[in-house]
């Protein structure tokens, strides 16, 4: 979520912020990865392939609440 309107569309529009980007720093097909705005809320969702079903034994993370790391070094 961002506070403005400025940062949300700075981020999405970034030429760092694509689908092939994301899908580097999570290891994963570019072809599984979507970017879904959501204007009205200032948010973008990231919907990424998940290596385990939710809730299963070998999920390890079920909130998806551990997912922001890879992104935390990012400079938009």
């Amino acid at each position: 979520m961002f506070a403005d309107a400025a940062a949300y569309e700075r981020v999405l529009h970034s030429p760092r912020f694509t689908v092939e980007a994301l899908a580097a720093a999570y290891h994963a097909d570019p072809g599984a990865v979507a970017i879904k705005p959501f204007a009205r809320l200032r948010t973008i969702k990231v919907v990424l392939p998940r290596p385990a079903s939710s809730g299963s034994p070998a999920d390890c993370d079920v909130y998806g609440s551990q997912q922001h790391f890879p992104l935390g070094a990012w400079e938009i």
